[in-house]
């Protein structure tokens, strides 16, 4: 069969990454209806290739086996191929990527799943090389024609599998955790952590920021030395290695090495954004200059590369341009030299740039040095130093700027730019900046404008001036807590009822009474061949933990009795999965601590809340909600409070109330 790359059905989708594959030799369709009634008509098995667009072996894979005219002829007879873009079906990756840790024990992107022609998996893998990929495909297919029971019983089996994976059975003696579970859990956890490099023992290395939330909610609970000494050398080894952009700022991925110089290129917004949140905390606890260098840059490179005209924020920005992934962030000593002149010497000693390359005869941009130590070198002190440097890379982002930049997929999604949102929150909340708290604002509108119906309904994705697919609940939980964010940073109560209002839509649509835990997609959702509930927190928290700390803090807010009833609950349910593996249910953790340790209700009051508003921002304070007004408030919290003074501030906890005092410095002395 001849075939010619313009047969697919991909060139007027939406998507970036399926436009991508449009000229690609398979004969990829779009996820639909239309598509599994050809496999049904067909009796074809179904291969579902699932990526997004800053995938590096996403790519690679395309060229090596999807532009190869014998593999996509093969899989174009004996298929029927569909390509999905995970970040805009997100739903259909969960089900399939579990489908593949079950069946293969293999997880990541590309995935390829198969399955029968009603969607069914029956095996799922990731990358192979082209060889490796044709004699797989074609096992598959002679499996098909000749022994269908085999492929049909494995279905069985993985839809058993992949069910009993993400219905998390309920332990009917489970009792509400304890503290003392909680140190156990961590005590066991730190075994899994470099006490060397910062992060887990393994590669590739991953940040993982909501585990060092929890890291610093547990080390001012429980003060522990050693913890304090790893959440340090993590983020300023983060911070100084090749996986943070020195020249622009923004984080890669993650790094293949231990030490985290060489990183996976992509950046993608969910890191980023999480990162800046994580460093904003961590400065509150530990004002290291690293920190709040890292949270400004990351925050302009946001602001420059990755917000839209109309005040969104872009998913993510590809690993590879010019076909070579991480080619756009690579120097050669000469050009350093060719750029920066006399000052190339000082500046390539402080990043560890040298002739003969550090990777691949080219230099990742990393710190080994403390830049006091080479100021002193150079016969200068360090702010002349840190100046000059600054000077160094504004000529080196000109040149940069020359280059074949990397595809940015500009889809904005709903929970992702949530989550950007309460990273320009955190930071304002640490460094009072207030560009930081208007493109917060900036941001929130945007998904008020566009993402939000007037009954509080959201869509998951904007793209292309269009808002498509219903929302997941990720969606839901990480723009309601967004708004609770905005909220305590400006007393705007506006933003803390539409919070509410999300959230109820969220029970009506996901909440599942029987296990007690939200549905990943909603009720009126595509049906899928199981619906998932999603409780593993990743590299982003499970949108179950971060729906049962919205409820949690709304509780507090509203008084409201059922919402803190089903925090409670969904923390029971999962209870046994978190004393088990704690550095995958972080976020659960969190909750955790929020629920056992003394938790404060702060109120700020009277003519001039706004001083001592922001001088409580800038404080740890991890158990606490915040909220208040200068005039009168109607939010349950904030009823019967002292309006007519100049400014009052009021501790509550465990049903009783301190004096209400006038400074916060006051308040922390009563409540130390």
């Amino acid at each position: 069969m001849m075939i010619t790359s313009t047969q697919n059905k991909l060139a007027n989708e939406k998507s970036l990454y399926l436009r991508q594959h449009a000229e690609n030799l398979v004969n990829w369709h779009p996820w639909g209806n239309e598509v599994l009634e050809k496999a049904k008509s067909e009796n074809k098995p179904i291969l579902i290739s699932i990526g997004y667009s800053s995938c590096h072996w996403c790519h690679v894979m395309e060229r090596e086996s999807f532009m190869d005219k014998k593999i996509a002829e093969f899989m174009n007879e004996h298929f029927v191929n569909i390509k999905a873009d995970r970040e805009e079906r997100p739903d259909i990756d969960q089900l399939y990527m579990n489908a593949a840790i079950v069946s293969s024990g293999r997880s990541g992107w590309p995935l390829n799943c198969f399955a029968l022609p009603d969607g069914t998996p029956f095996y799922g893998t990731s990358y192979m090389p082209p060889q490796e990929w044709l004699q797989f495909i074609s096992s598959i297919s002679d499996t098909w024609k000749n022994k269908p029971e085999l492929i049909q019983e494995s279905a069985l089996q993985l839809a058993d599998g992949v069910n009993s994976m993400i219905w998390p059975i309920k332990n009917e003696n489970a009792s509400d955790i304890s503290i003392a579970e909680i140190k156990e859990m961590y005590e066991n956890w730190k075994k899994e952590l470099d006490m060397i490099n910062g992060g887990a023992l393994y590669t590739p290395k991953f940040p993982m920021p909501v585990n060092y939330q929890f890291f610093l909610r547990y080390t001012s609970f429980f003060k522990d030395e050693t913890l304090e000494e790893h959440i340090t050398k993590t983020l300023l080894n983060i911070a100084k290695g090749g996986i943070y952009d020195h020249i622009l700022g923004g984080f890669a991925r993650y790094a293949t090495d231990e030490k985290w110089m060489i990183p996976h290129f992509e950046k993608m917004l969910y890191d980023n954004a999480q990162l800046v949140s994580l460093y904003s905390e961590a400065y509150k606890q530990n004002p290291n200059p690293f920190y709040k260098q890292a949270v400004y840059e990351t925050l302009c490179f946001i602001k420059s590369e990755m917000t839209s005209p109309e005040g969104g924020f872009y998913s993510s920005i590809d690993a590879d341009s010019d076909g070579i992934e991480g080619k756009f962030y690579l120097w050669k000593y000469n050009e350093i030299t060719h750029v920066l002149g006399k000052n190339a010497e000082l500046f390539c000693e402080y990043f560890s740039i040298t002739k003969q390359g550090n990777f691949e005869e080219t230099n990742i941009l990393h710190i080994q040095k403390e830049p006091e130590m080479i100021a002193a070198k150079y016969g200068m002190n360090t702010d002349p130093f840190i100046q000059i440097i600054t000077q160094c890379k504004r000529l080196l982002i000109e040149e940069r700027e020359k280059r074949i930049k990397p595809v940015t997929d500009k889809k904005i999604i709903t929970a992702w730019n949530a989550l950007m949102i309460k990273a320009y929150i955190d930071a304002y909340k640490t460094f009072g900046e207030d560009l930081f708290i208007e493109w917060a604002i900036a941001g929130a509108e945007f998904l008020e404008e566009n993402l939000i119906s007037k009954d509080g309904i959201l869509k998951h994705i904007f793209n292309n001036e269009i808002a498509v697919n219903k929302a997941f609940l990720d969606d839901y939980a990480f723009t309601a807590d967004a708004f609770i964010a905005i909220y305590q940073a400006t007393f705007d109560e506006k933003w803390l009822i539409l919070s509410k209002q999300i959230t109820d839509v969220a029970i009506n649509h996901f909440y599942d009474e029987q296990t007690q835990l939200f549905f990943y997609s909603s009720k009126n959702s595509e049906k899928l061949f199981t619906r998932n509930i999603e409780i593993t927190d990743n590299v982003i928290p499970s949108s179950n933990s971060e729906m049962a700390r919205v409820l949690f803090t709304l509780s507090i807010y509203f008084r409201n009795n059922a919402y803190e009833k089903i925090s409670k609950e969904m923390l029971v349910r999962i209870k046994d999965k978190l004393l088990g593996s704690g550095s995958f249910h972080a976020n659960w953790g969190i909750l955790a601590l929020e629920q056992l340790m003394p938790f404060y209700e702060i109120t700020i009051t009277g003519k001039n809340t706004y001083e001592e508003r922001k001088k409580l921002n800038k404080l740890f304070f991890p158990n606490a909600v915040t909220g208040g007004a200068d005039t009168t408030s109607k939010l349950p919290l904030s009823e019967g409070k002292d309006y007519n003074s100049e400014i009052s501030i009021q501790a509550c906890f465990d049903n009783s109330c301190l004096k209400p005092v006038g400074s916060v410095e006051a308040l922390l002395e009563l409540i130390k």
